[in-house]
């Protein structure tokens, strides 16, 4: 009796009751992450953030830290927003914990202050499928036209593109065969 197919399909059975799925459009994708920390730290001085160079070089190092799935230094906000991978949680990727990032910050020269601090869950399936999501949901109307304005000028304006792209293929094919009865010695 040949025990490795049941023993294969067990093992495939548990592995696959451990993913978490999003689903779009009727279609699963497995998803690394469960359930995910969102922190905001508010009121950070001007003094430690120093200018945007230093927090844009300052969001690239949180960036590089493993657990750290996605991070955003605001200096105009004087805020910093991170969605990482906490302690505990039920996946094989890295981890930190809350006072690991703030012993991190506090390297960097950044000092949050306790009563600041915004921690939540954060579904990470909500993360993932933002990238699905159809493009109309992302769709903005053009600087100075609200969405009403912009919804019924559309039509007209993708119309028109639509025409502009047709005339100049078409003038590019005519030069391309002018081109081509000019250089046949050439060709």
């Amino acid at each position: 009796m040949d025990r490795r197919s049941t023993e294969k399909k067990s093992v495939e059975e548990d592995a696959s009751a451990s993913y978490i799925y999003a689903e779009h459009d009727g279609k699963k994708y497995r998803v690394p992450y469960g359930i995910i920390k969102h922190v905001v730290f508010r009121n950070i001085k001007k003094s430690e953030l120093v200018d945007l160079q230093h927090a844009a070089r300052l969001q690239y190092r949180l960036l590089l830290m493993e657990p750290v799935i996605k991070a955003t230094v605001s200096f105009v906000k004087s805020e910093i927003s991170i969605l990482y991978n906490p302690v505990g949680a039920d996946n094989s990727k890295p981890k930190a914990s809350l006072e690991e990032l703030k012993e991190f910050l506090k390297k960097e020269g950044i000092n949050v202050d306790e009563k600041s601090i915004e921690e939540k869950d954060f579904d990470y399936r909500h993360f993932y499928t933002y990238a699905f999501s159809p493009k109309e949901v992302r769709d903005r109307p053009p600087y100075t036209y609200t969405q009403e304005e912009w919804r019924k000028m559309k039509p007209e304006v993708m119309r028109k593109k639509g025409e502009s792209a047709k005339k100049k293929w078409e003038r590019f094919l005519e030069w391309q065969k002018k081109y081509e009865e000019e250089h046949k010695d050439k060709l």
